[in-house]
């Protein structure tokens, strides 16, 4: 329950800081270099992965850890990989 807590400070505070510099600077960082074409969508990437990063912290909050997005990780297993890309090898 104490992890439980220290992750939904974690999560508060760190949506509070991420709206004060979006809302301090990502106005003025929008308005002056949005004309660009690649500078806007770099900015969105940044924006989406803000947002994903956010998101996951949120999940560790509310969810617990062991139930957030960074373990819902798929790992091939030995069966699970065709012979013919492992060229017949036995390894």
């Amino acid at each position: 329950m104490e992890e439980q807590a220290k992750w939904f400070s974690i999560a508060v505070s760190v949506t509070i800081f991420d709206a004060v510099v979006i809302l301090h600077s990502g106005v003025v960082i929008w308005q002056v270099w949005s004309g660009i074409l690649w500078i806007r969508g770099a900015l969105l990437l940044l924006v989406c992965m803000g947002a994903i990063s956010l998101a996951d912290i949120w999940a560790h909050a509310c969810c617990g850890p062991r139930r957030s997005m960074r373990d819902r990780r798929v790992e091939p297993g030995i069966s699970t990989v065709p012979r013919d890309l492992t060229g017949g090898s036995d390894v």
